[in-house]
């Protein structure tokens, strides 16, 4: 030690204290990394994001597949397992689970904003949040979610069968008619209104799909006016099916309509079946033959 102090004094003072706070910072380097009450943690609140969304094992699909069991398991109890609305939690839930197809949202559709929702939840609602859920398992929820969201080729939604709600309905000669009434063959009803550009034009396809299925009954509900003869001259020229108005002002509520067009099938029974969201190309082959299997 008198050697190394004796070299100091022999060296300029600016360098014997560029040296000394050479020592000093080694010496505390050495000092860290022998102390064990400094280490860094090996698990708990602080590991590293990355090491925590590692240590979930993935399934041998990846993603997608991990996404959809955790969906079937936590979320299509509610949300159906296309993301429709599963129809008895449609009907006994308020307000009702979200149809992944249905438009607007309050926000676009985005893995920030489905990611959100489903860590926190909704309040008020009946969806809880997935706070228990790793980040690696919100992300494949997230990616499972997102894609039920922006799919295209989303009709009409099978289910288990749940009775239809009462509707009471007025067309234009002011009588009363009830979904009752058609008891013994099945049902399409149209919930449309007259400030619905895509509503007014899928009615004429419509009135034929009526005219091709000779035992299904189509009734086009018109939402947003209290008088059928005003929906009706909103109608195209080449529409000639009747047109009604709900009676009560409850078929929106008891339907869950969130929003225009809405239609439900409803079998011969007084059961329903399916339901879309949403223009549906109703000349469709491939529509058709779907309606075709749901009414057997």
């Amino acid at each position: 030690m008198s050697f190394q102090i004796a070299a100091l004094r022999q060296l300029p003072p600016w360098a014997a204290v560029g040296v000394v706070l050479l020592l000093s910072t080694l010496a505390g380097r050495l000092l860290r990394q022998s102390s064990p009450s400094v280490r860094q943690p090996e698990s708990g609140p602080l590991r590293p994001v990355q090491a925590l969304a590692e240590s979930v094992p993935m399934p041998h699909d990846g993603v997608e597949a991990e996404g959809k069991l955790l969906y079937v398991t936590y979320c299509a109890k509610c949300h159906g397992a296309d993301g429709r609305g599963e129809p008895d939690a449609v009907l006994r839930l308020k307000p009702p689970p979200r149809d992944f197809a249905a438009r607007p949202w309050r926000f676009e559709p985005s893995t920030t904003s489905i990611r959100r929702v489903v860590r926190e939840g909704i309040p008020g609602t009946a969806m809880p949040g997935a706070a228990a859920f790793t980040m690696a398992q919100l992300d494949a929820v997230t990616h499972y979610v997102m894609q039920l969201a922006t799919a295209s080729d989303r009709f009409l939604q099978p289910a288990a069968p749940a009775t239809a709600p009462l509707l009471e309905l007025r067309g234009p000669t002011g009588r009363a008619t009830h979904l009752s009434d058609f008891r013994g063959r099945p049902v399409l009803i149209h919930f449309w209104g007259v400030d619905c550009v895509s509503c007014v034009r899928e009615l004429p396809a419509l009135h034929r799909l009526g005219q091709d299925f000779e035992s299904l009954v189509v009734l086009n509900v018109c939402l947003d006016v209290a008088d059928s003869e005003q929906a009706c001259r909103t109608a195209p020229d080449q529409f000639r099916s009747t047109v009604y108005v709900d009676a009560t002002g409850l078929a929106r509520h008891r339907y869950h309509v969130q929003s225009l067009p809405t239609c439900w099938l409803v079998n011969s029974s007084g059961q329903l079946v399916a339901r879309s969201v949403g223009a549906v190309p109703w000349d469709n082959s491939e529509v058709r033959q779907q309606l075709r299997a749901l009414l057997q």
